[in-house]
């Protein structure tokens, strides 16, 4: 950690200070180089900085520049800077575009079409009605949608009324589906045994619920399991079914932002207006099917991809 006893000095003010350790400890050596700390870096070398992350999330850098923002404040009102111009504040949205990775980013972008033929490549039938529910919008509070997701809550029209959080009574939303998503449920809910490379297990079968998990060992049972062990379970499906796609990077969220694009194109297409009109237009839309609110930094992200 470079300048360790001042950063040291700044952690103390944190109750949970593990993040902001991550980000010091991952700027020691783009520090060391410059001979400077964070809180003394001008403009351009903060620009390269950032550039030097590779990132490919305009959140991720967002939430880096908050944190050193308020970390180089500090420093000036201690008296620790060379100068009392606190120069993240000059960084803009403008700026931030420049510096995240669009390369790495684009792939990180599902169509449709690539999505239906990497799914094809996943051994079971429950890890790709994960994937396929992620980039349809069914996510929830921990995977809760996914976790309580019933075969009797996907009507005849494929409306689908989805728990948002497996703790929260009548905690509910409607939203639509394809029939690609409610055949994968189908087959999700027959699957009994559980492939993994080397092994297999068998599933805690429940009548009607979509997703079947594996049991637990002997002696407890699936109740037994907190939202956060259960939704541990589902991010490492996650994980194993993006490896066996060919893309192990690709998180929940790129999936689902995919998804999000894929929505858009699609209306905006058959409307016969520009993405951007159609997303002004329809920004609640978006928001019920993935309860996100599409702001101007998502847009902003993935530029490329709408205009």
């Amino acid at each position: 950690m470079f300048n360790e006893k001042i950063k040291r000095e700044y952690i103390t003010t944190f109750e949970n200070a593990e993040q902001i350790e991550i980000v010091f400890k991952n700027s020691a050596n783009f520090e060391s180089i410059l001979n400077k700390d964070l809180f003394d870096f001008d403009v351009d070398e903060i620009k390269v900085y950032y550039k030097s992350i590779s990132s490919s999330s305009m959140f991720t850098l967002n939430t880096l520049q908050s944190k050193l923002r308020k970390y180089t404040q500090w420093a000036i009102d201690n008296n620790y800077t060379k100068t009392k111009t606190n120069h993240y504040n000059i960084i803009t949205q403008d700026m931030l575009a420049e510096c995240f990775d669009k390369d790495t980013l684009s792939t990180q972008i599902l169509t449709e079409e690539e999505l239906d033929s990497r799914i094809s490549r996943i051994t079971n039938d429950s890890d790709k009605f994960i994937i396929r529910a992620l980039f349809e919008g069914i996510r929830g509070e921990s995977y809760s949608e996914i976790l309580g997701l019933k075969l009797s809550d996907i009507d005849s029209s494929n409306n689908v009324q989805v728990l948002n959080d497996i703790e929260i009574e009548n905690c509910y939303r409607t939203i639509k589906i394809s029939d690609k998503l409610k055949k994968l449920a189908y087959e999700s809910a027959r699957e009994e045994i559980y492939q993994y490379e080397r092994s297999s297990v068998r599933l805690d079968k429940e009548y009607d619920r979509v997703l079947n998990l594996q049991l637990p060992k002997k002696g407890k049972d699936l109740e037994d399991f907190d939202k956060s062990q259960k939704s541990r379970r589902i991010y490492k499906r996650i994980r194993r079914a993006t490896k066996e796609m060919g893309m192990p990077n690709l998180s929940a969220k790129r999936i689902i932002n995919s998804g999000i694009l894929n929505m858009i194109k699609v209306n905006a297409k058959a409307a016969g207006v520009s993405n951007i009109k159609w997303i002004n237009a329809h920004s609640k839309e978006i928001e019920n099917q993935y309860e996100v609110f599409v702001p101007s930094l998502f847009i902003r992200e993935y530029h490329d991809y709408l205009i």
